[in-house]
């Protein structure tokens, strides 16, 4: 996929297809950070940054700095500014990477113990991606919770083991599958 998606973003900046060549550097962001290789992941970010701030209109460049943030976040910075980034992104009205972006964080935010932080952060993911029909964000967003209570019983989040296995009936990707399954196995969920 990797290989794919590079090829992909190769030619379309050689086309001069901006929002192609956002979208494969977008997919490829994603997948390094799901990896969690958040170095790799920010190494990304800067050319989708760059894209980001050719295409004027739309979520492209907040989404970009905001995930540029999340990488960050993921290697040990501090999130000072984090929410005045989501915050510019919300402006933008982009609920699907909006979500994207919050279980990211959210997933982070679970492991520096900041339990209370991430059940809000994935509490609002679950809503937006409901409301947009993301069945995977769905999902992950359900595994971050479900987490925080195991991590933090009688805490910030409701045990989630219904709403895990429902989840797994429909469609989600098969990182994000594997994942909870290893959950509901009580494998714990890298």
């Amino acid at each position: 996929a990797l290989e794919l998606l590079e090829l992909g973003r190769t030619l379309s900046k050689s086309e001069g297809n901006r929002p192609e060549e956002y979208l494969a550097n977008e997919y490829l962001v994603l997948i390094e950070f799901d990896r969690g290789d958040y170095a790799a992941a920010q190494d990304q970010c800067r050319g989708l940054v760059a894209i980001g701030e050719r295409i004027r209109e739309g979520s492209e460049g907040p989404f970009a700095v905001v995930m540029e943030a999340v990488c960050g976040y993921g290697q040990g910075a501090v999130a000072e500014t984090l929410n005045a980034k989501l915050d510019a992104l919300r402006l933008v009205d982009a609920k699907q990477r909006l979500a994207v972006a919050l279980n990211r964080i959210a997933l982070l935010d679970v492991q520096r113990q900041c339990y209370a932080q991430a059940a809000e952060r994935a509490q609002e993911a679950l809503s937006l991606a409901s409301t947009m029909g993301i069945p995977s964000e769905m999902l992950q967003a359900y595994i971050t919770l479900h987490q925080i209570h195991l991590s933090d019983p009688g805490g910030a989040a409701e045990p989630q083991h219904d709403s895990l296995k429902k989840s797994l009936a429909g469609p989600a990707a098969a990182h994000v599958r594997t994942r909870a399954e290893q959950l509901l196995q009580g494998q714990g969920v890298s």
